[in-house]
């Protein structure tokens, strides 16, 4: 007897809703254990000791969840996803975990940014508090922010993945500076995924507050670094900040047009999002600072770690000696260093011979 009465088979879940809902039933103690299918989901609901089970808000996913084309940016790019994990930490203020589901970053990061929940500890366990609408605001500024927040090709040109000397100091420069982007459950297995931490890191660099604070603390001309750093810009993520920007495009317009461009909360609708957030940033002369000392300490180390080759001392022999032992190398068909050799090597066998 099915004690839950929900038809599974007509809302018809995504293998994404299907993780969403068992994850949150694992939470609540209903299930324990891997994953689980549709199938596994219809056989728990329908028994006794787990009546009511579905009328948990996570149920109805559609409530929950942004859709999957605010996400699909996210999937199967490790730098992207790291650095939208340092957003959310550094630059919302979420205390998010990631556990360990998939084993694949941007999986785990997705399936916890979907179960992560606000509001008070009863509110999360009955009502499943998931502020969908909220993470809609946090994904529409995400998307084109990190593309401007994107540190160029041109700018990481020196840096290569394949050189496991260089990734490994540059985990390391970073580690040291406290900028790397680090997550605990976060263990990358090859160059290429380390490679993706660094260049995520550097991405991330405005989001840290005391970037530049961090960057006059390692100089010694405290002053003269101020002043180069005068003109830095800064992001404007504020909504009013970003409402401002929309309406000063053309303020002669009415008010009622210039509301057209926000929706009934006052967020930038999706198509003004991209072109305010490029206009809002602007890499700050920090961050340029920050990726240009730690190119040149790497090209410092690579001088400095380049074994010295000792010079050769060359004999200056008396005048017209250095023509009698060419002529002499040249009956014998040898080059110079090859005729003195002989001739020292047989004049030194002698003298031994003789004591």
């Amino acid at each position: 007897m099915d004690y839950n009465h929900f038809d599974f088979d007509k809302i018809r879940y995504s293998q994404r809703e299907i993780e969403f809902i068992y994850c949150n039933l694992e939470r609540l103690g209903f299930v324990t254990g891997p994953l689980q299918d549709i199938e596994n989901l219809k056989l728990i609901s329908s028994h006794e000791s787990n009546r009511g089970m579905t009328d948990y808000t996570f149920f109805r996913t559609d409530l929950c969840l942004v859709k999957d084309e605010l996400i699909s940016w996210l999937k199967d790019d490790l730098r992207a996803s790291l650095w939208f994990y340092s957003l959310l930490i550094i630059g919302q203020n979420w205390n998010l975990s990631i556990e360990i589901v998939h084993n694949v970053f941007s999986r785990d990061l997705i399936l916890n940014f979907d179960c992560y929940q606000y509001g008070r500890e009863k509110e999360r366990s009955t009502f499943g508090f998931f502020q969908r609408w909220d993470k809609i605001r946090i994904m529409k500024f995400a998307i084109p922010s990190y593309n401007s927040h994107k540190v160029s090709p041109k700018d990481l040109v020196w840096l290569n993945y394949k050189n496991h000397k260089q990734i490994d100091w540059a985990i390391q420069y970073l580690q040291e500076n406290h900028l790397l982007i680090n997550v605990p459950t976060f263990l990358p297995i090859s160059n290429k995924e380390r490679y993706a931490q660094i260049c995520a890191s550097l991405d991330a660099l405005d989001l840290h507050l005391d970037l530049e604070q961090k960057l006059i603390s390692k100089t010694k001309n405290t002053i003269e670094l101020d002043q180069s750093l005068s003109k830095r810009l800064k992001l404007k993520q504020t909504e009013e900040i970003v409402k401002n920007e929309a309406m000063d495009k053309d303020g002669k317009k009415s008010k009622a047009n210039n509301y057209r461009k926000f929706t009934k909360s006052g967020l930038p609708r999706v198509e003004a999002y991209g072109k305010l957030v490029q206009s809002a940033y602007e890499a700050s002369d920090a961050k340029v600072e920050w990726i240009s000392r730690m190119r040149t300490a790497w090209n410092q180390k690579v001088f400095r770690d380049k074994k010295p080759v000792k010079a050769e001392k060359k004999i200056k022999l008396p005048h017209g000696y250095e023509k009698k032992v060419k002529e002499i190398s040249e009956a014998y068909g040898e080059d110079i260093t090859s005729c003195l050799k002989r001739i020292i090597d047989a004049e030194y066998e002698s003298i031994k011979s003789d004591s």
